[in-house]
């Protein structure tokens, strides 16, 4: 089941940001669940580098384009997040 965080679950991802936002981050992998990107996008907020999640599609060529990063600069204000359903944890 795919279920969003809870209230607690925002809190508790808001303050793990706060602990890794000194961390080196260039890349953001997580699993196809709502939950588990949801968390990442949240500690992320927090971050020093203050750089945008995009995530990225490898589904189709449409949704590739959809997610390209266009300019150096652009790419330099981005971090990219890739989703695979095998980091969804065992149920």
């Amino acid at each position: 089941v795919d279920v969003p965080l809870t209230k607690k679950g925002v809190e508790e991802a808001v303050e793990a940001g706060k602990r890794i936002s000194n961390i080196p981050i260039d890349m953001i992998y997580t699993s196809a669940l709502i939950r588990a990107q949801m968390t990442a996008m949240l500690a992320m907020t927090q971050h020093r580098r203050k750089k945008v999640p995009i995530v990225l599609h490898n589904e189709s060529e449409q949704a590739q384009s959809w997610s390209q990063i266009f300019s150096q600069d652009t790419e330099k204000q981005c971090i990219p997040v890739v989703t695979a359903w095998q980091l969804n944890e065992r149920m």
